[in-house]
C-alpha cells in the first residue's frame, strides 16, 4: 500500500492511498490548475505530461536539480514517520484516515497553538456522521467494521477489503507451531552417585 501526497506552495495538501503509487494521477490532474508546473521523481508519471508540465528528479543521482525539487512533497512523509511513533499501531482498516491526518497536519504545521485549537474545534463542528461512528457497536445496533478508501487502477474510488481473522482455536499456542515434547531428565541411582569424585560424606 502507498500513499500518494501532492503540496502546493502556499496551498493545501492532498494525499491518497492506492496500491500503485501512480493509480491515484487521474484524481491528481483533475485538483490540478490550468498551467501548473509538476515536480516528481522518476516514477511512473508520465501521463501527467499531457496536460501540464512535468519536471521530473532522479533521486538516484541527485536529491534536487536547479529546476525542480521534491523535497517540499517529501518533507511530509517525516510526519508520517513520526505519527507511527505516536499510534502504537497503524491499522490498515484506517490507512487512509493516517494518510488524511498527515495533510491536515501539513497545512496547520506554522499555525500557533490557538489557530491549531480553533481549526480543530472548526473540525469537530461539522455535522454529519463521523467515520470512526459504529466501530464500538455491535452490528445489530448499527455498527460497522470500516474498510480502507483507496484509489483504485482506473483512478476512481474503491474500498479495500478488510483482512481476514484467524479462526478461533481452543490451544493456547500459536497457529501452526507443533507442541514441545516432555523434557527428558536422566535418574540417577545411589550406586551411580556413591561413585561420583564430587561426593563428599564429611
Amino acid at each position: 500500500m502507498h500513499v500518494v501526497s501532492a503540496r502546493e506552495r502556499g496551498g493545501l495538501t492532498r494525499a491518497w492511498v492506492a496500491k500503485q503509487e501512480h493509480h491515484p494521477i487521474p484524481q491528481f490532474m483533475k485538483a490540478l490548475e490550468t498551467g501548473t508546473v509538476v515536480f516528481a521523481d522518476k516514477g511512473k508519471w508520465t501521463e501527467i505530461r499531457k496536460s501540464f508540465a512535468l519536471v521530473q528528479v532522479a533521486h538516484k543521482v541527485t536529491y534536487y536539480t536547479p529546476e525542480a525539487c521534491t523535497n517540499f512533497a517529501e518533507s511530509g512523509f517525516n510526519v508520517f514517520r513520526v505519527l507511527a511513533t505516536i499510534h502504537r499501531h497503524v491499522v490498515n482498516t484506517y490507512f487512509d484516515l493516517y494518510a488524511a491526518q498527515l495533510a491536515w497536519r501539513l497545512d496547520r504545521v506554522r499555525m500557533n497553538d490557538d489557530e491549531g485549537f480553533a481549526s480543530i474545534l472548526k473540525a469537530m463542528m461539522v455535522s454529519g456522521r463521523s467515520e470512526m461512528a459504529g466501530y464500538f457497536l455491535p452490528k445489530k445496533k448499527g455498527g460497522h467494521k470500516r474498510r480502507c478508501q483507496i484509489v483504485l487502477e482506473d483512478g476512481s474510488n474503491g474500498e479495500l477489503f478488510r483482512p481476514r481473522s484467524q479462526q478461533p482455536t481452543t490451544e493456547r499456542r500459536p497457529l501452526g507451531a507443533r507442541p514441545r515434547p516432555p523434557r527428558s531428565t536422566p535418574v540417577r541411582d545411589e550406586a551411580s552417585a556413591s561413585q561420583s569424585p564430587w561426593r563428599s560424606d564429611g
